[in-house]
């Protein structure tokens, strides 16, 4: 019996200390992007005119606005990025997002 209780206590111990899941709040949440490939790639964010080059190895980013990833609260901003190959929508998921692209 007494080692019952102490087990018990433990398993309740445990349960009350865990720790809660922590959610990512912030006013301007940062979605970056890096060329992987081996060659420039024209890009845009969001336009329809390819204007600027990354080079390869090079990161771009971006202020992607207000962030909440608490379920509850959910609330982010979408950010488009273009190239010639290929546009992509990016929904960030952490005030400070990577990403990579080719």
């Amino acid at each position: 019996m007494k080692h019952l209780l102490v087990f018990t206590f433990l398993v309740l111990v445990t349960i009350s200390c865990k720790k809660k899941k922590e959610y990512e709040h912030c006013e301007h949440a940062n979605v970056c992007v890096t060329n992987v490939g081996s060659s420039k790639l024209p890009y845009s964010w969001g336009g329809s005119q390819l204007k600027d080059t990354l080079a390869p190895g090079q990161t771009v980013c971006k202020d992607a606005g207000y962030l909440d990833t608490d379920p509850q609260n959910r609330s982010y901003s979408m950010v488009y990025f273009m190239t010639p190959n290929k546009s992509t929508s990016i929904v960030p998921t952490s005030c400070n997002m990577q990403q990579d692209v080719q």
